[in-house]
């Protein structure tokens, strides 16, 4: 990996925060605007900012684990060979495999593993699953759980998956740069 791939981690870090922030100021602001709330009409200024804001914070999700599986992707193929069309037609697992493999690392250990793989299942929940990120049907009454895409936790699972994609990276450059 070359050594100076902590500049381009760090801008799309700071691309997905500056969008993080600013977003988040905006719907913060336009929520807290009462003369939006009409309850008079059934489908409100209101509401529509609400909706907004859910894509929102779904979108950063969507980023977060796109940003992820792009660093894995990288992680994974031989230097200067990341465009080749086989090692962008890599799962997510191959890439993992290929990492811990070839650098005697294990992922799950390493800090911010954990908010990565939520990311990822919130993710595969929202394509797949309608949002839904557990289904119980063991119940007599089926348990529908929804993904947590609560604006606090995802704060928790962006700060933590950039952890992990630093330390991974930075791993990495320090295995290659000893040999």
């Amino acid at each position: 990996m070359h050594k100076k791939a902590n500049i381009l981690l760090q801008f799309e870090i700071d691309t997905i925060e500056f969008y993080f922030q600013n977003s988040h100021l905006y719907f913060q602001n336009l929520i807290q605007k009462k003369s939006l709330i009409d309850k008079n009409e059934p489908f409100s200024e209101m509401d529509k900012v609400i909706g907004s804001f859910q894509y929102f914070r779904r979108s950063i999700l969507y980023e977060l684990n796109a940003m992820i599986e792009h660093w894995l992707l990288i992680a994974s193929s031989p230097y200067g060979e990341f465009f080749d069309n086989k090692n962008l037609k890599r799962t997510r697992t191959n890439s993992i495999s290929i990492i811990e493999k070839k650098y005697s690392l294990e992922l799950k250990n390493m800090q911010g593993y954990d908010e990565v793989e939520i990311i990822k299942n919130s993710v595969n929940g929202l394509k797949h699953r309608g949002g839904f990120n557990f289904t119980d049907y063991s119940l007599g009454i089926p348990e529908f759980r929804s993904i947590n895409d609560d604006i606090e936790h995802i704060k928790k699972l962006k700060n933590q998956s950039t952890v992990f994609i630093i330390e991974l990276i930075n791993t990495i450059i320090n295995i290659e740069h000893k040999y």
